[in-house]
């Protein structure tokens, strides 16, 4: 009995000195001070050019696709916005900036549910993009079109 006792003591004392919900707090949450999606990186299933990883805001995501908004030579005067679509096939793994990361198995084509709706709820656009608001982000960045890595949306609408 005093064994049990002394067990029960220790786990009081492991369990009073845990944190309940340690991790970045609401008010140092990036996302949660702006209209900005949270910055995102994903790593990309075998090679692509200019390397297997893209980061950029995240605009928008839906179960099959990802959309960003990536910015070329940061570092240049230069740097240029531009809004990129990521099949969710071509991704391996996303890591959003202060979240833990979303792996994809390899041989699936979408995002469960659970993690589109978790990456929903830091992006610029939860709600998804219609296509006249894709149309308006487009000509902010003075795109005419977005930079599609699939093929998407060759003969189908750009609403995200």
């Amino acid at each position: 009995m005093r064994t049990v006792h002394s067990l029960l003591f220790l786990l009081m004392l492991f369990a009073a000195g845990c944190s309940v919900g340690v991790g970045v707090q609401i008010e140092d949450f990036k996302p949660a001070q702006g209209p900005q999606g949270v910055h995102i990186e994903l790593r990309l299933k075998g090679k692509v050019i200019g390397g297997n990883t893209i980061s950029g805001e995240l605009l928008a995501v839906r179960a099959d696709r990802i959309l960003l908004n990536v910015i070329d030579n940061p570092d240049s005067p230069n740097a240029k916005s531009r809004v990129v679509l990521i099949p969710v096939s071509m991704v391996k793994t996303a890591e959003p900036e202060q979240m833990h990361r979303v792996k994809v198995r390899s041989k699936r084509k979408e995002l469960g549910e659970e993690q589109v709706n978790r990456l929903r709820l830091v992006a610029r656009f939860p709600q998804g993009l219609s296509d006249e608001m894709l149309a308006v982000l487009l000509a902010d960045l003075g795109q005419d079109r977005v930079d599609d890595w699939s093929g998407y949306n060759k003969g189908h609408p750009q609403t995200f």
